[in-house]
């Protein structure tokens, strides 16, 4: 079981450029396996770095915070390649998809030494979505001294906390927050919009 500490902060983009390196990973910032649809692919294009691959199931607390659960739902090859490559992520087993369903892939850069063993260089976290058959959105906002969102629909909701970190509320969720500057992905503002 892995915590991530701050659930809030995620890719939302990713490309790294210098005279001496270049990055770029596609999709971004997430992933989604369409209803109907049983696998995506993942392009990680780079310069020739080495990578590790591994998909968890996310939990989601109160407050926001995600857990990493590992899984067997999807499966993803290779798990450890050399880019630029495709990656493949595929359903592994059936899954209920009456709803959404919410899962991470982390991908790692890795340094193998044979003195000092494998080292991670560079980690990303991706957000993978197994889409619902049929989409049910639904959410209420309620404002106070915190903001608490509820997601009543079937299907996760995005929005953009202090105007750049990406916050998932998943279904059948309520979480409660600090009181933040809060967008949707249409940018809407609740709360006043403000900072406080």
């Amino acid at each position: 079981m892995k915590t991530i500490i701050a659930s809030i902060i995620s890719i939302a983009a990713l490309l790294l450029t210098s005279s001496a390196y270049a990055l770029l990973v596609t999709p971004l910032p997430k992933i989604e396996i369409p209803k109907g649809e049983k696998a995506v692919t993942l392009h990680i294009n780079d310069d020739d770095h080495t990578w590790q691959a591994y998909v968890y199931r996310v939990e989601q607390s109160g407050d926001g915070k995600e857990t990493l659960i590992e899984s067997e739902d999807i499966i993803v090859y290779p798990t450890v390649f050399k880019a630029p490559r495709s990656l493949k992520l595929v359903l592994n087993r059936p899954i209920d998809r009456s709803t959404e369903s919410y899962y991470r892939i982390i991908v790692r850069q890795i340094d193998v030494d044979k003195g000092t063993g494998i080292k991670a260089l560079l980690e990303l976290s991706i957000p993978v979505f197994v889409k619902a058959e049929k989409e049910n959105i639904s959410k209420r906002i309620i404002c106070g001294d915190n903001i608490t969102i509820k997601n009543s629909g079937n299907t996760h909701l995005k929005f953009i906390v202090n105007k750049k970190a990406p916050l998932y509320v998943m279904q059948g969720k309520t979480i409660t927050i600090q009181k933040v500057s809060l967008k949707d992905e249409e940018g809407k503002e609740y709360c006043g919009g403000k900072k406080l």
